[in-house]
C-alpha cells in the first residue's frame, strides 16, 4: 500500500471489491495531495516535506535482517551502522530525510477517451515481462489487457458465470516465473492467463483460499501464490484481528499458513477517529512486507515466514485538525456520488449526514503516519504518505524505500497517483480527472 474497512462484513466485502483494504471503521458505505501531507503520512515531527532542499531533517532507524532466499544484498554507507544481534544483520541509519525529489517520464496512457477502453473502476493490475498491461475492473465486471505500447486492447475476462467469465474480478497479481493469475471474488474462482488467453481455472475443491476469506497478492520463484486476509467478520475480542499469511501451491491445491501480521484494530461504537491505523501488506520477490500504518517500522518475511528484514523510523505524532476533518468531509461526499449516479443534491446531502455520523474528530489523537505500501519487482517498497481523503491511498509524492532498508528518495508525480504495479523499468498507476475518469498511466521508473 501501502496497499486502502467497514464494521460489517458485508461492507467490508465491497471494499475489497473497489480495491481498498478494509479496516475497522463504522459500517457506512459510502486532488492532489497538499504539501503538509507529504510526510505526515510519515510522521509530522519526523518528514513535513520530502524535497531537494533538504529543509527538515528526518532521522532515521533502520534494522536489518538477512537471511532466507529472496533477501537482497547491500553494502552499508558512511551513514550505516551495521551490527549483529542474535544472527540478525541490523543496519541502523542516521542519515536524513531523501535527498532527491525525481519526477518519472510518463510514456503512454490509456482510457481517455475512445477507441481506447473506458474504465469504470480499476481495482488491481500488473505488468507483464512484455510490457503489456492487464487490469481487473470491478466496475465492468472485466479483466482488460492493454498493449505494451497503450494503444490497443482486448477483454480477457468479460462478466458472466461461465468457467472463464467473471462476476467480480478483485486482484491480478503476477512474478516469479511470470504467471499471471487473476482472482474472480463474488465467482470463487482462480484463473491462470497464458499469453492471451485463460487456460487455468481453480474453484470449488481446487480452490480452497476462497473458503478462508484469502486474496491472492503475489507469487514466489516457485509459482505459488502469495495470500493474505481478504476479508473478516466483526465481533472479534482481541485487541488486533491477525492477518495471515499465505502461500498457496495451485497445482498441488495445497495451503500453508507461514506468518500473521497486526490487520484491523477493535474499535468501539461509533462515532470514531477516521484516521487511526491499520494493518497492510505488499509483497516485493519471495518476501511479504507489511506494517502497521500509525508505526514506522516495516517487516520483511520470506515467503516461508522467516523474517528478512526491519526498517524502523523515528517519526513524531501529528494530531488531527480541523482542515482533516474538512478534507475527509469533501471526500465523503465526493465517495458518495461516485458511487450513487444520478440521485438529486438533497439525497447526497441526506446520505452524507448519516455517513458522517459514524465518524468524530477527535484532536488529541494522532492521525496515521502513511496509508499503504506497494512493493516493486526491484525489491523496493513505496509509501503512499497520510491523507485525510477517503479513498484508496493516492499521493503526488511517494516515499520509496530501497530493498537494503535505506531510503532512495521521493517520486513525484504529475498529478496524484494510486501506483498499481512497479518492475525495475516501470511504473503502472491510476491518475483521475476533474470529472472522475479514471486513466490508466505508465512511466518510467526513476531508479
Amino acid at each position: 500500500m501501502g496497499v486502502l474497512g467497514h464494521l460489517t462484513s458485508i461492507c467490508c466485502s465491497a471494499r475489497y471489491i473497489f480495491g481498498e483494504r478494509c479496516a475497522p471503521r463504522p459500517s457506512s458505505c459510502a486532488a492532489e495531495m497538499p504539501n503538509r501531507y507529504v510526510a505526515a503520512r510519515l510522521g509530522q515531527g519526523a518528514l513535513q516535506k520530502v524535497t531537494t532542499s533538504r529543509r527538515l531533517a528526518l532521522m532515521l532507524l533502520l534494522a536489518g535482517v538477512w537471511g532466507c532466499q529472496g533477501s537482497p544484498s547491500v553494502e552499508a554507507s558512511p551513514s550505516v551502522e551495521v551490527a549483529d544481534s542474535a544472527g540478525v544483520r541490523v543496519v541502523t541509519i542516521a542519515g536524513s530525510s531523501p535527498s532527491d525529489t525525481l519526477r518519472p517520464r510518463q510514456l503512454w496512457t490509456h482510457g481517455e477517451t475512445p477507441p481506447e477502453y473506458l474504465f469504470q473502476r480499476i481495482v488491481s493490475g500488473v505488468l507483464r515481462d512484455d510490457g503489456s498491461v492487464i487490469i481487473a475492473d470491478a466496475g465492468s465486471d472485466e479483466v482488460v489487457r492493454i498493449d505494451p505500447d497503450g494503444g490497443d486492447f482486448g477483454i480477457l475476462a468479460r462478466t458472466g458465470q461461465g468457467p472463464r467469465e467473471v462476476r467480480g474480478p478483485r486482484k491480478v497479481v503476477t512474478g516469479g516465473p511470470g504467471d499471471v493469475w487473476i482472482e474472480d471474488f463474488s465467482g470463487r474462482k482462480l484463473l491462470r492467463v497464458d499469453g492471451d488467453s485463460i487456460t487455468t481455472v481453480l474453484s470449488g475443491g481446487d480452490n480452497p483460499p476462497a473458503s478462508d476469506r484469502l486474496m491472492p497478492i503475489g507469487l514466489d520463484s516457485a509459482g505459488r501464490i502469495m495470500m493474505t486476509t481478504g476479508g473478516y467478520m466483526p465481533g472479534w475480542e482481541e485487541e488486533w484481528l491477525m492477518g495471515a499469511l499465505v502461500v498457496f501451491d495451485p497445482d498441488e491445491s495445497a495451503v500453508d499458513t507461514v506468518g500473521a501480521f497486526q490487520f484491523a484494530e477493535r474499535v468501539g461504537d461509533p462515532p470514531v477517529f477516521p484516521f487511526s491505523g491499520y494493518g497492510v501488506v505488499s509483497v516485493t520477490p519471495n518476501l511479504f512486507v507489511t506494517g502497521r500504518t500509525d508505526i514506522p517500522e516495516i517487516v520483511w518475511r520470506s515467503s516461508n515466514g522467516a523474517i528478512s528484514q526491519i526498517a524502523r523510523w523515528m517519526a513524531e505524532p501529528r494530531y488531527a485538525d480541523d482542515r482533516d476533518w474538512a478534507e475527509f468531509e469533501e471526500s465523503m461526499r465526493q465517495n458518495i456520488e461516485q458511487m450513487n449516479p444520478g440521485r438529486s443534491a438533497a439525497e447526497y446531502d441526506a446520505m452524507a449526514e448519516r455517513s458522517l455520523a459514524g465518524w468524530a474528530l477527535d484532536k488529541t489523537q494522532p492521525v496515521r503516519l502513511f496509508d499503504d505500501i506497494v512493493g516493486a519487482r526491484d525489491g523496493s517498497v513505496w509509501i503512499a504518505p497520510f491523507t485525510a481523503l477517503r479513498s484508496v491511498a493516492t499521493a503526488k509524492e511517494w516515499i520509496v524505500m530501497s530493498a537494503g532498508g535505506e531510503w532512495l528518495g521521493v517520486v513525484e508525480f504529475r498529478t496524484s497517483t494510486q501506483v498499481l504495479d512497479i518492475t525495475e523499468e516501470l511504473i503502472l498507476g491510476i491518475q483521475v480527472d476533474e470529472l472522475d475518469v479514471q486513466t490508466l498511466v505508465v512511466l518510467e521508473n526513476p531508479f
